[in-house]
């Protein structure tokens, strides 16, 4: 793990340590207290996870820089933040993302984020949408954002993009082809090449469990297109490895060529969507991983599986130094709104739908077999 004088480089606004949504899309009135570490998001369908984390991803990446060379200007900021808004959620209008609240009640939506440095400074960005705007009105911005993009928030959508890199880049420049500009994010990072020189101890550590798992390392050949190199040679282009591969190589790459640098953001939405149990453990290794030393995580997910292998990575942990921060967010459907109930530790949570899924399906196969043996 790095010390702080090296956190305070390498990400400048520092962790997200709470996200305040007030009549934005499906939220009512919610405050998030995040963890420096990792923070898992479980809940129905129509809950808000989705939202929750393009959200937070959206507002932070518009603070930092596309190109290393001078902070977003002030003048900037609500036209980027406008459009990011519209470019990941889609909306016909920037008005569709506030909640209504019914007639006559426009309301207007208000968000904010703030960021912390190891407790000794805190940044906040605010904004506001009001009825029939055509922009996001900015509130309150941090003053000193940052001027290079290293240490920015990394998304990855539910489905994977390694086997629609490098087209996919140039298609969404070049026409009016929509689709949500996470991809777009994505694709632009894994065009980016590995670091040059050896691998450092740490990185390898990360990669390991990954490309066991894999049997090999995802590379890129000269024009971009990317390649799973298998460990007892050959190779095998990206579209023809299975969809659970793609979903490890893509972290395993963002790993590789610093797009994941040491104290960014990692926001993953279902990663076990066309994931094997079996590569659970992999990935739940990496994860963790990441998060002790020092990337913040948001991860929304339906899998009982997957928040399981993080707890068991989690506990295990605590025997080989410092407990990693971790925070669970339950959130249900409820008399027309979002219940939001929060944790350090999963056990503490009273309403997990998934568990409450599989806990009735364990019922009924009980029943059945009894039924059988009547």
């Amino acid at each position: 793990m790095l010390d702080e004088t090296t956190l305070e480089t390498t990400n400048p606004l520092g962790t997200l340590r709470s996200l305040h949504a007030k009549r934005f899309t499906v939220f009512g009135d919610e405050t998030f207290q995040f963890s420096d570490g990792l923070n898992v998001l479980v809940g129905e369908n129509g809950t808000g996870k989705t939202h929750l984390l393009k959200l937070a991803y959206a507002s932070t990446k518009i603070l930092y820089p596309e190109k290393a060379g001078r902070p977003v200007g002030d003048d900037e900021l609500p036209i980027a933040l406008t459009k990011k808004l519209l470019n990941v959620f889609l909306p016909d209008g920037i008005g569709r993302l506030r909640r209504h609240v019914g007639p006559g009640k426009p309301g207007t939506a208000k968000v904010r984020l703030t960021f912390a440095n190891g407790g000794r400074s805190t940044k906040q960005l605010a904004f506001e949408i009001a009825a029939n705007a055509e922009k996001a009105a900015i509130t309150k911005a941090p003053t000193d954002r940052p001027a290079s993009p290293i240490g920015g928030p990394v998304y990855l959508p539910t489905r994977e993009v390694v086997s629609l890199v490098p087209d996919i880049v140039s298609d969404y420049e070049r026409t009016s082809i929509q689709f949500e500009e996470t991809y777009y994010d994505l694709a632009k990072l894994l065009i980016a090449r590995p670091l040059r020189g050896p691998r450092k101890a740490g990185i390898d550590t990360l990669l390991r469990p990954l490309e066991q798992a894999m049997g090999g390392r995802l590379e890129a050949d000269p024009r971009g297109r990317l390649y799973l190199n298998f460990d007892g040679g050959g190779k095998i282009e990206a579209p023809l490895v299975s969809e659970g591969y793609r979903k490890l190589a893509t972290l395993a790459y963002l790993i590789q060529n610093g797009s994941l640098a040491l104290h960014g953001s990692l926001f993953w939405d279902e990663p076990e969507a066309n994931l094997n149990p079996r590569l659970m453990g992999p990935l739940a290794d990496t994860l963790v991983q990441l998060a002790a030393d020092g990337v913040q995580i948001f991860i929304a997910t339906h899998s009982l599986f997957m928040m399981r292998e993080i707890q068991l990575r989690l506990d295990r942990s605590k025997a080989d130094g410092p407990a990693i921060p971790v925070r669970y967010f339950s959130l249900l459907r409820k008399d027309g709104g979002i219940v939001v109930e929060a944790a350090d530790d999963v056990d503490d949570l009273s309403m997990i739908a998934v568990l409450e899924a599989a806990l009735a399906q364990d019922d009924a196969m009980e029943h059945r077999y009894w039924e059988s043996r009547a």
